[in-house]
């Protein structure tokens, strides 16, 4: 990466230590306690990369991506690589333990594109995406990261984001029965899938293993033949090892 510039956005009362071990690291940090702020830096600055966290400053950090990604797509800036923590997947990062990540897809949105539009598609994912969020605990994080594709982050064993995953298929289920609109979309359906890390990395590959993440979440995200699946593997400084499935 030639640009070594990183906006660094963390909350006000985040006492992490990344600022110094990225300067180690040979980069180029430029820190901001506002998430607003720091799209003036993107403006003025140009960093190649963005390190910010989900918790709120005077926006959180899933509006802070929505927001960046539109000045993309209407061109006002350059496309920028994004890693968005959550509290505990930095805790993890620093500890060595492990996260889950579930992929959680929209399915049979054809018909109902077909029959209302795409406006209506987004209006209906943006509103079951609003009223599932209530419903997940407090330290679990969802993202957006394909077409009609989320990605929740917890914690845990395998087994564990198996019995995620039912969880979340019966909230489906409830969100359905209780929503005036939804209740009527009979093939409104969601799959689930699943992701276990074990992180064995030392901090100098966080980069590189965080950019293999979002490379195995990428490629998950856009498989036609979508399965759900749920898959262990170890993350050290030589790659992803497949442990479990």
């Amino acid at each position: 990466m030639e640009n070594k510039k990183i906006l660094l956005i963390e909350p006000p009362t985040s006492n992490s230590s990344l600022l110094e071990k990225l300067k180690n690291w040979g980069y180029e940090p430029i820190p901001t306690k506002s998430h607003l702020y720091g799209l003036k830096i993107l403006d003025d600055e140009n960093p190649s990369m963005i390190i910010t966290f989900f918790e709120e400053t005077d926006i959180n950090g899933i509006e802070f991506c929505k927001l960046v990604r539109f000045r993309e797509r209407n061109g006002i800036l350059d496309k920028k690589y994004i890693i968005m923590f959550v509290k505990e997947v930095s805790r993890a990062l620093r500890i060595n333990k492990v996260i889950s990540i579930l992929l959680l897809k929209l399915t049979d949105l054809e018909k109902i594109q077909t029959n209302y539009g795409d406006d209506w598609v987004r209006w209906l994912e943006n509103l079951y995406i609003e009223l599932l969020k209530p419903k997940i605990r407090t330290f679990e994080g969802i993202g957006k990261i394909g077409d009609s594709v989320y990605c929740i982050i917890t914690l845990g064993s395998i087994k564990d984001l198996k019995g995620f995953a039912k969880r979340i298929k019966k909230e489906h289920q409830s969100i359905l029965k209780e929503h005036k609109f939804l209740k009527d979309l009979s093939s409104f359906d969601i799959k689930v899938s699943g992701i276990n890390f074990l992180l064995e990395f030392t901090p100098g590959q966080i980069e590189k293993n965080i950019n293999l993440i979002m490379k195995f979440l990428q490629n998950s995200a856009e498989s036609e033949d979508w399965e759900e699946a749920f898959i262990s593997v170890k993350i050290t400084d030589e790659g992803i090892t497949l442990i479990d499935q």
